[in-house]
């Protein structure tokens, strides 16, 4: 019974640690599309999650090349195989780009 109920206890955390990674990595397309270049980081900053999900790792493999002189974010739409990198540049919104990609 110890074991059944210890097996049980650690799916649901594997579960609960699943949709946390999700969730740090995926935003709608709405997100992307309200978010306007020369908007301030910490405007845009309060409607991204958290980020650095697994779900994102490696995906500025497969897109456009970063700009030198911006940090850059990735996040995936969390419907549709598709990349939206957000990258700011002395405190304001930079540029925006998205891109399919191939999970």
């Amino acid at each position: 019974m110890v074991l059944v109920v210890g097996v049980g206890a650690l799916l649901v955390w594997g579960v609960s640690k699943g949709i946390d990674e999700l969730e740090k990595g995926a935003i709608p397309a709405g997100v992307y599309e309200s978010a306007r270049v020369g908007e301030a980081e910490a405007d845009l900053r309060g409607k991204l999650p958290e980020g650095g999900s697994l779900l994102t790792d490696g995906v500025e493999k497969q897109g456009p090349a970063l700009p030198d002189d911006a940090a850059c974010e990735h996040f995936v739409d969390d419907e549709k195989d598709i990349v939206y990198r957000f990258c700011f540049r002395d405190g304001k919104l930079a540029s925006k780009v998205s891109y399919t990609w191939s999970p």
